[in-house]
């Protein structure tokens, strides 16, 4: 066996619980440890028990933190960070959105680490709606994409497309959609009751749930008010008094007041239930009869293939790749429409228990055939072999080698998984 490849991940942050995070505790779980040793660079924190970080540093991955604040990154900071660089001596450097991508991979790039691979994991900002840190980083972004990433990860095809319209260079792009772990996200009658009992509410009663950080982004307005449309009679719907609105993740809480008083206007506040961050995310995710997605702007949602691989069927925003993940499985409704929203939940209520696990059975049948996360590692292996072998022989990968190393922009993923719960294989994850 020849010596591994050393592969230094390098993030934002580690203390919530979003998509890029997931995607990269997925990918370090899975991968071929005998072939890939992997590190984590953390540019604020790595957070505490059960976060993200906490779950990385249990797989034996080390990750280090350098605990910047959002104006601290100067001078000491880059050279923290080149420092840190430096002392694990990496193969590649992989970055996991826009500033990783652009602070990282110049800092990667002067100390002498040629492949770095940027990861773009959302639709390009829109001047005014995003920070004005984040639109900015993203026009360097732009600027410096034919020059310092070898590759240019995109997990969405419509992200991918949208970037390349921006500006971004079209002959660095790789398209490797994300995976989902059908053995942790599975069905779970014990869940649905155990959920009910801690809200404190009916053992029939019906959840409709939506699991998003509080972002502008995730338009948690719309999830509310198609909620307060379906809950009480009047504009075209009937009242469903059996009804619960179950809200997660980081800044949904009743802390909250913005969202305090978009719930207030609906005279529902004992239907609403705000969770906060959560780290029991299977459990809760199987408690729901219907998943719910109001975003205005995504790339592809973990939460949706996690929900469908519960056995939930989703009712979901246009946007990104979300009508790619659903198909014929949900609803795939406008963005920024709350009448929409509300129809395509109460369509999904109306088809009644059975309807609904008949749909969630197929949903999770999508996800299995369709996105399996082995596949996406493989991918991933890939990329990081053939950039490795390439500079061994001195030579820049060719701009068509993304064809051999993972899934065009054209194609589906449809290979066969093998993970726990899917079918059997050789795979171990790290306990």
């Amino acid at each position: 066996m020849g010596r591994r490849i050393t592969v230094l991940h390098l993030i934002t942050d580690l203390n919530g619980v979003g998509g890029a995070e997931t995607a990269l505790y997925n990918l370090l779980r899975y991968m071929d440890h005998d072939r890939f040793a992997s590190e984590v660079i953390v540019l604020r924190t790595k957070g505490t028990e059960g976060t993200i970080g906490d779950q990385i540093e249990k797989l034996g991955v080390p990750v280090h933190e350098l605990g910047l604040r959002r104006a601290e990154l100067g001078f000491r900071s880059l050279v923290a960070l080149a420092r840190t660089i430096r002392a694990i001596e990496p193969d590649i450097v992989q970055t996991w959105l826009y500033h990783p991508d652009v602070i990282g991979g110049i800092v990667a790039r002067l100390c002498g680490v040629r492949p770095v691979i940027w990861n773009l994991r959302s639709s390009p900002p829109r001047k005014g709606e995003a920070r004005a840190t984040t639109y900015w980083v993203f026009r360097l972004g732009r600027i410096l994409s034919g020059s310092i990433p070898y590759r240019i990860v995109c997990c969405s095809e419509r992200a991918l497309t949208e970037h390349v319209a921006a500006g971004f260079s079209a002959r660095k792009m790789v398209l490797i959609r994300n995976g989902f772990d059908a053995g942790r996200y599975r069905p779970d009658p014990q869940a649905r009751l155990s959920v009910r009992t801690e809200l404190g509410v009916a053992s029939n009663a019906l959840l409709v749930g939506l699991v998003a950080r509080f972002h502008a982004d995730k338009d948690h307005a719309t999830f509310v008010r198609s909620a307060g449309l379906l809950a009480r009679s009047g504009d075209g719907f009937v009242a469903r008094h059996d009804v619960h609105f179950v809200l997660c993740g980081q800044g949904v809480d009743p802390g909250n007041r913005t969202l305090a008083e978009w719930i207030d206007e609906t005279g529902l506040t004992e239907r609403f239930h705000l969770l906060g961050r959560r780290t029991d995310m299977p459990r809760l995710m199987a408690s729901l009869d219907i998943a719910a997605l109001s975003s205005v702007s995504e790339a592809f949602p973990n939460v949706v293939g996690e929900a469908m691989s519960c056995g939930v069927p989703c009712a979901v925003t246009d946007v990104g790749d979300c009508g790619r993940i659903v198909g014929d499985t949900g609803g795939v409704v406008p963005p920024g429409n709350p009448a929409a929203l509300a129809a395509a939940i109460v369509e999904l209520l109306a088809i009644g228990e059975a309807g609904r696990r008949q749909l969630g059975a197929r949903a999770r049948a999508r996800v299995c055939e369709l996105f399996p996360l082995e596949s996406v590692v493989a991918q991933y292996e890939g990329l990081y072999a053939s950039l490795c072998e390439s500079r061994a022989q001195r030579d820049a990968p060719q701009a068509d080698a993304a064809a051999d190393i993972a899934a065009p922009v054209v194609r589906s993923v449809t290979a066969p998984s093998t993970l726990p719960g899917v079918a059997r294989g050789t795979r171990r994850a790290r306990d």
